[in-house]
This record gives C-alpha cells, sequence and structure tokens, in this order.
C-alpha cells in the first residue's frame, strides 16, 4: 500500500474512533454533561480538518513523508501501533453504556492508548499540514479529560 493511501486510511480511520469516543462522551463522563457537551461542540469544529489534511496530503512529497517519519517501514510501525491499539479499545469497548465502573475505567485508558498511538502519526505530520494542530489539540484534551 503506498504511503499516501496508508495516511489517508488512517485519517479515515482516526476519525470513526474520535466520533466513536465524542458519541460515548456522556457515558464515559457521568455527571459532568457541561463538559461532555463542550467536547461534542469541539468536535464538531474539527471535523472538516480531517478533508483539509487528506487534500493537502496529496501535495506533499515522498521525501518529505521520509524526513517527518511517515514512509515505508516508519509509517507501517506508527499504523500498526495505531491499529493494535485501536482493536483493543475496541474489543472492551463495544457498549460503554453498559459497562460497569471498573469496566469503564479499563475502556478509558485502552482509549487513552489508542488516543496516544494516534498522536505519534498527528505529531509526525504537525509541521507539514497545520490542520493537524487542530485534532492533535483535540487529542490531548481527550486524554486529560479521560485520564
Amino acid at each position: 500500500m503506498k504511503d499516501k493511501t496508508l495516511i489517508t486510511k488512517f485519517f479515515d480511520e482516526a476519525q470513526t474512533e474520535l466520533e466513536f469516543i465524542v458519541g460515548n462522551v456522556y457515558s464515559l463522563l457521568p455527571g459532568q454533561e457541561q463538559l461532555a457537551s463542550s467536547l461534542k461542540n469541539a468536535w464538531h469544529e474539527i471535523i472538516p480538518s480531517f478533508e483539509i489534511i487528506k487534500d493537502q496530503l496529496n501535495v506533499i512529497d515522498a521525501d518529505t513523508l521520509f524526513v517527518v517519519g511517515l514512509r515505508s517501514y516508519q509509517l507501517m510501525l506508527k499504523y500498526d501501533l495505531f491499529t493494535a491499539a485501536r482493536s483493543a479499545f475496541r474489543e472492551k469497548s463495544q457498549d460503554i453504556d453498559m459497562l460497569n465502573r471498573k469496566q469503564k475505567k479499563v475502556a478509558k485508558d485502552n482509549i487513552i492508548s489508542a488516543l496516544e498511538a494516534m498522536h505519534t502519526i498527528l505529531l509526525s505530520l504537525k509541521n507539514v499540514i497545520p490542520n493537524v494542530n487542530a485534532i492533535m489539540s483535540f487529542n490531548s484534551v481527550l486524554k486529560i479529560v479521560l485520564g
């Protein structure tokens, strides 16, 4: 799979996972409705960044991807890390509403691991594609709120 195709796939999957997390934020943050509402509103502002990033990715050359650590095996390692973390959190978090308090803690820990794995790819791109900063910032807030 070509590098840009894999990075585009990553952004599609990252958006799906973030939508899942935000969609379950009221269950993850019981009693914190205002914070949950703020997260949902912030998420809606960030959604357009994904398409902008994918468009901007088209003009980045292979040498730049290599320099930022998103080419060939460097990219595969980061993507595999994200995929493994994503699978772990999805396996434990299918129906967050039905989880008990201890299980929700495990789900939150798994979500944070997935966000950290997502962060490795975002960090590599942030200096090349400015819109990545919005997603990175949102990820950081989610990690703080869920931690």
